[in-house]
């Protein structure tokens, strides 16, 4: 694990966007302009107005307690000063900026924003004279302010107008993204493997498995992205071989001041959906605390909104904006992710969920309506006809249903099993080799196949896979099959971007790809390199040693690894000088920009840009280079426990949580190269390649 940001460099961060922005800063300008994120101010402070506190200056406005009473009176003089400041009605943009309470506290105490500004005599601002084109123009002003497409939450937060003005106008929020001209992925179009990759960059950032709130606050992109696609964000943290960070549980009171935040934020009290969409937590979460949503709302101070007057051609309408967006049908849980409304209002109306896809000219997936009670008898039924609970294959050749259905609805199939009261059905009978041929078959060619995906589509849960074979990774490799993470460079591309990295102009660039390639430091121990670390840096006799301190690490021995000298290119049949000694004696000399100044983002970038040199892929670079080491390395005929120690598995995230181990790198090595170290001696089945074989070597 990494060290924590001092709280002096924090406040150092906070006067000087305040210097830049000539003000106080909101949350939105620091997130543009600081550099670090705001979770680490919220995290040491407590909240983000203690932080601006203790860079000395003055909130920009009181953080709204439910328990603070504060009088209607004294809100509408408020409401009304403000609006002689701007010279009208104010917006509420405007009122965050002047007003001397926070917004959200306007809503607790009249239900809307607008509702309080007729209180006050005001106008409500109803936004009538905003024409598409402007809001479009603010839409791709924020894209070049950010430099990416920005997300709905961005729009929300950087945004000039309302996200629901942007979504009423166009139907939804990918529509406006099209008709600004932006590519709009789906979370159906981005690849499984960009997706997790994306995930472990996170996790190694953080140095630990990141949180759903904390994946959206580091990741490319939405936590809900990876629950679509992998069933839930804690089977997205298997996929790489994570446990899910189980934080501390949520108070009331942080759940209700979110709800409150929220309703600033949409203008009123949200509703079932707005709360998902905007939320720092699920409204899965408001119900186990407050027994029903609309208790949640009631309690942090408003009135839940009745969906009873809207029409039944917008509610039509809407979802079909959502099959055109996601071209297919969606489920009642797709609806619930991308529509305007919820699921249960179509339900109400129509008489059922499938009855409103009928009412919008769609034909219903056979099935979706079926209760969990009438499947769970089914699996029941399945088993009592022969004698033992139906492993997936066995329901799909006897059961009503489909097993697709089933694993949907339960998670896995054992799950499923287990909750119909049955023994989950034994595999022992099945050989390694049927097991194997099974991951082939699910297979994108040489790519292997997510365990969410043989949840649905294999024959085997992917637990046997886990029983049988250790990992996930391990089963997929003895199919002779490409993981999606952790996957070595092939010998060349390791070798391009080791000699891309000692041509780089910048020599502090090279320094962090040479720590990349030659050892394992993790990005987070990247950018906490220090000089001190070094130990023999200008003996003549002895090699260099880098002494990382243990209480920057997983264990409470300090980690020693040695600083490479040579290396052995593919190519060449004798090793080669590194500079990269000379290069650390030059950085000790010059008092340049220390390493631990370049942020977790600048780590990245500088690799990258390596990378793009060498014409190699960027994503996940730095944990590929990792596992580039261990091939490098047991290629080499190192000895295993000098490799181990290089890499630092037991001193990293790699061995403390997802026990990864050199075993790891010697099966890929034997079964992808077909080069076996001398102190490995492999057992059990390995499958030759499919016919799309991913070649390791050039």
């Amino acid at each position: 694990m990494g060290s924590k940001i001092p709280e002096e460099k924090l406040v150092a961060d906070l006067q000087a966007v305040a210097d830049m922005v000539g003000e106080t800063p909101t949350v939105a300008q620091y997130r543009a302009h600081g550099e670090y994120s705001y979770a680490p101010l919220k995290n040491h402070f407590g909240s983000y107005n203690e932080a601006i506190e203790a860079a000395g200056f003055e909130p920009n406005q009181r953080v709204a307690d439910p328990d603070c009473q504060i009088s209607t009176k004294a809100l509408v003089a408020d409401i009304q000063a403000v609006a002689e400041h701007v010279g009208g009605t104010p917006t509420q943009l405007q009122y965050r900026e002047h007003g001397e309470h926070a917004s959200n506290t306007l809503v607790r105490a009249f239900g809307s924003y607008n509702d309080a500004l007729e209180a006050a005599g005001c106008e409500p601002n109803r936004h009538r004279d905003i024409s598409k084109d402007e809001l479009l123009s603010n839409l791709r002003q924020i894209a070049s302010d950010l430099n990416e497409i920005p997300t709905a939450h961005q729009f929300s937060e950087y945004g000039k107008y309302s996200l629901d003005l942007l979504t009423d106008e166009f139907g939804s929020y990918n529509n406006a993204l099209r008709a600004a001209g932006f590519e709009v992925n789906t979370y159906h179009s981005i690849p499984a493997e960009d997706l997790l990759t994306d995930l472990v960059e996170v996790a190694d950032e953080l140095g630990e498995p990141p949180t759903k709130d904390q994946y959206g606050e580091h990741g490319t992109y939405h936590g809900d992205t990876l629950t679509q696609r992998f069933g839930s964000f804690a089977a997205a943290l298997e996929e790489i071989g994570h446990e899910p960070n189980r934080k501390q549980p949520v108070t009331d009171t942080e759940l209700l001041l979110d709800v409150q935040r929220v309703a600033e934020e949409v203008g009123g009290p949200p509703t079932y959906e707005q709360y998902n969409t905007h939320g720092e937590y699920s409204s899965n979460s408001l119900k186990d605390h407050f027994g029903s949503y609309n208790n949640a709302i009631r309690t942090a101070g408003f009135e839940p909104v009745r969906e009873c007057n809207i029409a039944d051609d917008v509610l039509l309408t809407d979802l079909q904006n959502v099959v055109d967006e996601l071209e297919e049908t969606p489920t009642s849980r797709q609806y619930d992710e991308h529509g305007e409304y919820h699921s249960d209002t179509l339900q109400r109306r129509f008489g059922g969920y499938n009855s409103a896809v009928k009412a919008a000219g769609y034909e219903p997936t056979v099935y979706r309506d079926i209760a969990d009670t009438e499947l769970l008898a089914d699996i029941r039924e399945t088993a009592d006809e022969q004698g033992k609970a139906p492993t997936s294959p066995e329901y799909i050749e006897r059961g009503t249903y489909t097993a697709r259905t089933v694993i949907q609805r339960f998670g896995t199939w054992s799950d499923a099993v287990e909750a119909a009261g049955c023994d989950p059905p034994c595999y022992n009978h099945y050989s390694d080799e049927q097991l194997l041929a099974e991951l082939q078959r699910i297979a994108d060619g040489s790519r292997a196949p997510t365990q969410r995906k043989m949840a649905i589509s294999g024959k085997y849960s992917p637990k046997v896979y886990r029983n049988r074979f250790g990992r996930w990774w391990q089963a997929c490799v003895r199919a002779n099959l490409v993981p999606h993470t952790r996957v070595p460079l092939r010998k060349q591309e390791y070798a391009d971007f080791v000699k891309a990295a000692i041509r780089q102009k910048n020599p502090v660039t090279s320094i962090i790809g040479l720590l990349a390639a030659f050892t394992g430091l993790t990005q987070p121990l990247l950018g906490e390199f220090s000089t001190e670390w070094l130990d023999r840096l200008h003996s003549d006799k002895h090699d260099t040693l880098i002494i990382v301190p243990s209480e920057h690490l997983e264990t409470t021995d300090d980690w020693v690894l040695r600083l490479p000298i040579k290396w052995h290119p593919p190519d060449s049949s004798g090793a080669e000088d590194l500079p990269l000694e000379g290069l650390l004696k030059w950085y000790q000399e010059s008092q340049i920009v220390t390493l631990d100044q370049i942020n977790a983002g600048g780590i990245k970038t500088r690799v990258r840009t390596i990378a793009e040199a060498a014409r190699i892929d960027h994503h996940g670079i730095i944990s590929n280079l990792r596992s580039s080491l261990a091939a490098h390395l047991i290629r080499q005929g190192a000895e295993l426990w000098k490799a181990e120690m290089q890499i630092g598995f037991k001193h990293t995230n790699w061995g403390a949580s997802e026990k990864i181990g050199i075993g790891d790198y010697l099966l890929w090595v034997y079964q992808m190269e077909g080069d076996p170290h001398h102190e490995y001696e492999p057992e059990g089945v390995f499958l030759d390649p499919p016919e799309d074989h991913y070649a390791p070597t050039r």
